[in-house]
């Protein structure tokens, strides 16, 4: 790994943790305030742009710019960057309650769209809260509908919506037999989705490798406990049926806004897999 751009500030790291009840439901409490990667701002942007402008792909999330507002900031200008001179760019939302408001995340989020190859959202946690439903079918089109030109909605164990526009299809998701942790399963299918389409793959190859990826690492303590090789997710994606394409007739037309959800949506709780 290439640690040549990593910039260093006089704070400690950023921190969260992690409780679990009775049942394994799971909330996370987060410790950002004046973390180093709330000093994140366009200059530090500024100074990736030769970076920036030759990569590939681009990963952010709405958690970077919870941070803070200059961090804020920088996703945004990173993003742009990246989609002005042509590359890929994925972006989870990963609304957080204790992190920042809905509003914020809803302004970022239609901000981000336009720029967004690959959305990936959780549902009901991010749908409900930043495009008021609970349904992926619908959530999948109101992400569209700001822009994002692809969307997949994990909605738990079983499958996943992969909304293309043109197209939308469930994608199987395998179930690990022995599962220990699924901290970071969702970032696993996004990395793994997002390097396979900067090498080149279609969206739906990338996203069956994803979902095999995620289904293995869950295998493992913590969000690195279980990094798969490239060969065991290759060989376990092989194994999944095709996706399962979604009839015309199910998906919401027109497409409702997405930047004016119903203000009586609730939050839904953040528990069980941090996706």
């Amino acid at each position: 790994m290439d640690v040549s751009h990593v910039h260093r500030a006089p704070h400690p790291n950023g921190a969260y943790l992690l409780s679990a009840d009775t049942d394994g439901e799971r909330e996370f409490v987060y410790w950002r305030t004046r973390s180093a990667g709330s000093t994140l701002s366009p200059s530090h942007v500024e100074a990736w742009r030769e970076l920036l402008t030759g990569t590939r792909a681009l990963i952010t999330g709405g958690i970077a710019g919870a941070l803070s507002p200059s961090s804020r900031e920088a996703v945004l200008a990173a993003a742009r960057t990246v989609h002005g001179a042509g590359g890929h760019v994925t972006y989870d939302p990963n609304f957080r309650p204790r992190l920042t408001g809905r509003a914020g995340a809803r302004s970022l989020l239609a901000a981000m769209a336009p720029l967004t190859g690959l959305l990936k959202s959780s549902c009901p946690a991010d749908a409900l809260a930043l495009v008021g439903t609970a349904d992926p079918v619908t959530a999948a089109a109101r992400y569209r509908a700001l822009g994002a030109r692809a969307v997949a909605v994990t909605a738990g164990a079983g499958r996943l919506l992969l909304d293309e526009g043109v197209r939308a299809a469930h994608h199987p998701v395998p179930v690990n037999p022995e599962p220990v942790d699924a901290t970071g399963a969702g970032d696993c299918f996004t990395g793994t989705a997002t390097a396979r389409l900067a090498l080149g793959d279609p969206l739906p190859e990338a996203v069956a490798l994803g979902v095999a990826a995620a289904s293995l690492s869950v295998s493992g303590r913590g969000g690195t406990g279980r990094v798969p090789s490239f060969t065991e997710t290759a060989a376990l994606a092989a194994t999944l049926p095709p996706p399962a394409p979604l009839p015309p007739t199910a998906r919401p037309l027109p497409l409702p806004p997405a930047s004016s959800p119903p203000p009586s949506s609730p939050v839904a709780p953040r528990t069980g897999p941090d996706r």
